[in-house]
């Protein structure tokens, strides 16, 4: 995995996009000034899940969830937020993140090589961008659905009733018998997921922001059972 350089990318597109939730949770935004991504696989709609029977790449896929309904959603407020103490936060796509230099540690590993610089401009912690679980994937700064610092990425999600297909379409794996042991290849594009899902969630108006994430196992061991399946990401979220 090598990444030679860095863009510093500002928003290209303002806009505002809206949050609703508890006055407990707006004190831990405000208090910690940082946003929280959940592992894709956990949210609300476990349909979303389900053209995964083998692998299952949301789990590779962070997001923190918001609407671009301006007006007041009610069906949001009661089940995100307390319809008489809750609250709506809106967000301006362009100032909410504050990216700085931070040092990026490379960690000692046995089965893979980065390169990356000793520093990067970016809103998410050194910490998280690379160790030894996981690396955040980096996209070409020129994407207009890249905002802060070519790792996050805002999408709308697009409502569908043949999502499942379409997902499935997306994801080829392909078993080949050996003696004793049967190979695994896997191959899919990352941000081919993460904004898919049934019509009946089109009352959301549903946009995401998305963090992609690269295993970085240990050892050929670790390979095995994340092809197999029978491993997951041990990262449940970023902030």
């Amino acid at each position: 995995m090598n990444f030679k350089s860095i863009t510093i990318l500002k928003t290209k597109k303002k806009m505002k996009i809206y949050h609703y939730t508890t006055i407990e949770t707006l004190v831990l935004i405000l208090e910690s000034k940082c946003i929280k991504f959940s592992r894709l696989d956990m949210l609300d709609d476990k349909t979303e899940s389900e053209p995964f029977s083998v692998f299952n790449p949301l789990q590779y896929i962070f997001s923190s969830s918001y609407t671009y309904d301006d007006s007041e959603n009610i069906p949001l407020w009661k089940m995100y937020a307390n319809m008489e103490t809750g609250v709506r936060i809106e967000f301006d796509t362009d100032t909410m993140f504050s990216p700085g230099w931070k040092k990026l540690i490379i960690p000692t590993h046995n089965q893979e090589i980065c390169e990356l610089p000793p520093f990067l401009y970016t809103s998410i912690r050194s910490e998280d961008i690379l160790n030894s679980d996981h690396l955040l994937c980096y996209w070409n700064g020129t994407d207009s659905d890249t905002i802060s610092d070519c790792i996050i990425k805002i999408k709308k999600i697009e409502y569908k009733d043949n999502f499942i297909e379409i997902y499935k379409s997306k994801l080829n794996i392909n078993d080949i018998n050996k003696i004793n042991s049967i190979e695994r290849n896997i191959s899919y594009n990352p941000t081919d997921f993460g904004f898919y899902k049934s019509k009946y969630w089109e009352f959301q108006k549903e946009i995401r922001l998305l963090i992609y994430s690269t295993p970085f196992p240990k050892d050929k061991n670790e390979i095995s059972k994340m092809v197999s399946g029978k491993m997951e990401d041990t990262v449940q979220n970023f902030v």
